[in-house]
């Protein structure tokens, strides 16, 4: 074989092995045990979820070790963000132990939370105890907001934002079954949502002359018209068996809450006029907490739905950063450290953020207990928002306003 042959197959070779250790030095990124790390399209490492370390089990899997914690009692569930609005069960698995002599029995009860991831509408369970994470379904819903659920976890409405033919946004709400691929879509368009335990769902369809109110069952059948109003800026809520409403919360008008009668349909004032009025019913609807602005201040008070009398609260809390206790003698809340810009419009609007710490509101003995402050403990500071409390009150879920996160407090 010539020199020159030699020296030309040498060359091709030395290419080769260059351009072989460019591609593994500049594109195949390795985990420091040295095998490929593939991209998810979720913003995390392929096997975690979010943009966090939390695991993500395939559909019907169940991973352990999930959750993080970050100070005594407080569990950073999820890194990544979640639509806002979860449904927290109590849920209950039977030990079997056996000897050489006998079967033992016993009953062990957790907390599992169910919520939809916001990337991909993915609904997961959370157990707080077992510190497991299940992936319930893989229906693909982009970008989901917000959710309603079924009191019982089965079903959530999932709302999300999606594009008309011409480009303009068009608000779309989804029947999102927890543990299944059926589902189906809803009128679009809705401007809100309510759900009354399991029986029944109320929708709200904005019009040139105000807006519709519909009411079915949670599958869609036995729809019809519950009322028609010249407000198109309502915000409706479930109320015991039935539903309240209240006008768009503003620091620049006066607003107005109402009882929605579920038969006859009739709207009954039982609040206002107050400016930034928002109200949260309790799970009866015997009680409503409301908040308003009294001058600069956020005032928050009790009305009695059937005496007519209401209770000044000892905290200035936003109803929409409180969730009620089961049985109706608490009332957890997210309370801003210092409160800042146009109430409640600007932190509506995302213009303006808070630092919260967790207070519990003593209904009988009408006094608050701090229950935590994150920034202190946890050196994180926590917009609250999406409060839930599961039905033994064994445990605060709600998700972070500032990035998304999920989080849970065992009280």
């Amino acid at each position: 074989m010539s020199r020159r042959l030699i020296l030309i197959i040498a060359s091709i070779v030395l290419l080769i092995l260059l351009g072989v250790g460019a591609y593994l030095f500049f594109f195949a990124p390795t985990t420091p045990g040295g095998t490929t790390n593939p991209l998810n399209i979720f913003g995390g490492a392929s096997g975690n979820g979010g943009a966090g370390n939390e695991p993500r089990p395939e559909v019907g899997e169940t991973a352990n070790g999930a959750g993080q914690e970050v100070a005594p009692r407080l569990v950073k569930i999820t890194s990544g963000p979640v639509a806002r609005g979860v449904v927290a069960l109590t849920v209950s698995e039977v030990i079997t132990e056996a000897s050489a002599t006998s079967i033992a029995t016993s009953t062990l009860s957790d907390t599992e939370v169910r919520y939809v991831e916001r990337a991909s509408g993915n609904v997961y369970a959370y157990r707080a105890g077992a510190r497991t994470l299940t992936r319930l379904s893989n229906r693909t819903l982009p970008g989901v907001s917000d959710t309603k659920w079924l009191s019982d976890g089965s079903l959530s409405y999932a709302r999300f934002t999606s594009e008309n033919q011409d480009g303009t946004p068009r608000l779309e709400t989804f029947a999102l079954p927890a543990t299944s691929q059926g589902g189906y879509f809803l009128e679009s368009g809705l401007s809100d949502v309510a759900v009354a335990g399991t029986s029944s769902v109320l929708t709200l369809l904005p019009n040139a002359g105000g807006s519709v109110a519909t009411i079915a069952k949670p599958d869609g059948s036995n729809a019809r018209t519950l009322f028609t109003s010249a407000l198109s800026a309502l915000r409706i809520l479930p109320s015991g068996n039935g539903f309240a409403a209240f006008t768009k919360a503003s620091a620049q008008s006066l607003g107005y809450g109402f009882l929605i009668n579920s038969t006859s349909g009739s709207l009954e004032r039982i609040v206002g006029p107050l400016r930034g009025l928002t109200l949260l019913p309790s799970p009866s609807g015997k009680l409503i907490l409301y908040s308003y602005l009294s001058g600069s201040t956020v005032r928050t008070e009790l009305l009695d739905t059937g005496t007519r009398t209401t209770i000044s609260l000892p905290l200035g809390a936003l109803s929409d950063k409180c969730a009620w206790a089961p049985d109706e003698t608490a009332i957890y809340c997210g309370v801003p450290r210092s409160y800042s810009g146009t109430l409640p419009d600007d932190w509506y609007q995302g213009a303006v953020s808070f630092n919260d710490r967790l207070w519990r509101i003593d209904l009988e003995a009408r006094f608050a207990l701090l229950l935590l402050d994150p920034s202190t403990v946890a050196k994180v500071d926590i917009d609250a928002v999406g409060l839930a409390v599961d039905s033994k009150a064994d445990m605060l879920i709600f998700m972070n306003k500032k990035d998304g996160s999920l989080w849970a407090y065992d009280l």
